[in-house]
């Protein structure tokens, strides 16, 4: 067994603390106890138990880690290395699903976990019965949360799964107690939630809605606002229009558009174009969005308004590194609001509902209006394949079907089936091939057909000619012909 003492024992120095010795693999160590000997003592012996059950196999080396609280797990989890690159919002919905998950399996450290318990909090999301969602702003109510769809069901299982993987490799935990979870593979059916395509016009409607809506509502709501306050909101609600602008004319994601900064922009006149680092991709890969003129030359004039407010306030001119728009967390919630004013509605007539991803949908709808290559819509979307672009973001309205449908030729049989005569829907119809003449393969036509023998000369065919008569081989002439000679230069002399 070892030993317990002090260092400079009796002297004026003496430490506080009583130490002690442990033999490990034939040597021994000093380890520091409490003030207290006997505590001292107590832990000295369960240490040496411990690293002679270790030296034979017996120590579990995960019990550290079985011990650690899931709080602090799922702090650990959320800022690992490899998260550095991913967008903080992700992070935060992954930290919230975690602490709702534990909380509501009543876990606290990994001896909690078990299957049973994970399938009972999915039954619960699922019928709503767990807590509240936290209050979106300061002073607010908890909102409480609705029955999860099964993509909201996929995502927690999606993120414990994660989260249980990660603490395995890492060697945390002996295993991963949710490798066992199957996530569904969602389907059209799952779906709770379409967004629809915004056009051309609605986000015109939009760009208005958002520089007069919130003067309008303040004035009304405040009736002795100040001009400076007035002006403010009229502004916010110019640079909100310049948002919408720029997604619906570039496709670009919420959160590619947040960090687009001035340095990735080049606005010169005819190279119109923004360089996207790979780092704020979706698909992490570096990528060159072409501008349109008329884009470019509003950010021109965005950058110069700035720089000016910039100057105005301070701080100098605008540079490049800092970010082209400041995208607020709340842009679904001021797009709704100004949705709603400017008459374009939450959701369509096919309950599609109106969001901000909306617009890049619209984006990929009117370039497929516009007869774009699919290939050409593809890298303009920025997207890996054709399939999204021909599939998940090509929203097709009812009416294109039914103009297209209307090009179809209608057959004399469907005409009649439908009694033309008397339908009040007009119907065209082509009119079917007449009977032919006896004698003939097909109907006469009396109009000539123009033939042509080179590019240049087009003649016409000439008529049929006549039945030749009774002992001749060819028609008579009807024409009276001169009689020329055998060279058919002199005229010809009577024959014997």
């Amino acid at each position: 067994m070892g030993s317990i003492y002090k260092h400079r024992r009796g002297k004026a120095n003496e430490s506080k603390r009583w130490c002690y010795t442990v033999k490990i693999e034939g040597r021994w160590r000093e380890f520091i106890g409490f003030t207290d000997k006997d505590a001292t003592r107590t832990r000295m012996v369960d240490h040496q138990r411990r690293v002679d059950r270790g030296e034979v196999g017996l120590v579990d080396p995960f019990e550290a880690g079985k011990r650690e609280p899931l709080t602090k797990l799922v702090e650990t989890y959320i800022r690992r290395p490899d998260a550095k690159g991913q967008n903080p919002r992700h992070l935060v919905g992954e930290r919230e699903r975690l602490l709702l998950a534990f909380h509501e399996m009543g876990a606290r450290t990994f001896a909690d976990l078990d299957i049973p318990r994970a399938e009972l909090f999915f039954t619960k999301l699922q019928l709503g019965e767990v807590r509240p969602g936290r209050p979106t702003h300061k002073g607010g109510k908890p909102k409480p949360r609705k029955p999860a769809s099964a993509a909201t069901v996929r995502g927690y299982k999606v993120t414990l799964k994660a989260f249980g993987r990660y603490l395995h490799r890492r060697g945390t935990w002996p295993n991963n107690p949710f490798d066992m979870l199957q996530a569904k593979k969602l389907t059209a059916a799952d779906r709770t939630r379409v967004n629809r395509a915004l056009t051309p016009e609605q986000i015109d409607l939009l760009v208005q809605a958002a520089e007069i809506r919130p003067v309008q509502e303040w004035r009304r709501t405040h009736p002795n606002a100040s001009a400076e306050k007035l002006e403010s909101l009229r502004i916010e609600g110019v640079f909100r229009g310049r948002i919408y602008l720029t997604l619906a004319y570039t496709g670009l994601r919420v959160g590619e558009l947040a960090a687009l900064t001035w340095g990735e922009l080049d606005l010169i006149q005819g190279q119109e174009v923004a360089e996207i680092e790979a780092r704020k991709q979706k698909g992490r890969d570096d990528a060159i969005v072409v501008l349109h003129p008329m884009l470019a030359e509003m950010l021109r004039r965005h950058r110069k308004e700035c720089s000016t407010a910039s100057v105005r306030k301070g701080r100098g001119p605008v540079r490049n590194a800092d970010k082209v728009f400041r995208v607020s967390s709340s842009l679904l919630r001021w797009l709704k609001l100004d949705a709603a004013w400017a008459g374009i509605g939450l959701c369509d007539a096919r309950g599609r509902s109106t969001t901000v991803h909306g617009i890049r949908a619209g984006f990929n709808t009117t370039l497929r209006r516009n007869a774009t290559d699919p290939s050409l819509r593809m890298r303009l979307m920025r997207h890996k394949s054709t399939d999204l672009g021909l599939g998940t973001y090509d929203k097709v309205e009812v009416d294109e079907l039914r103009r297209e449908l209307g090009r179809l030729p209608v057959a004399s049989a469907l005409r009649a089936a439908a009694g033309a005569e008397s339908v009040t829907v007009p119907v065209t119809v082509r009119s079917g091939p007449t009977g032919a003449d006896a004698g003939r393969s097909g109907p006469f036509d009396p109009s000539t057909r123009a033939t042509t023998e080179s590019p240049n000369v087009a003649h016409t065919w000439p008529s049929r000619p006549p039945l030749a008569a009774a002992g001749r081989s060819w028609p008579e002439p009807t024409a009276h012909l001169q009689n020329v000679g055998p060279a058919g230069l002199e005229p010809a002399t009577k024959r014997v």
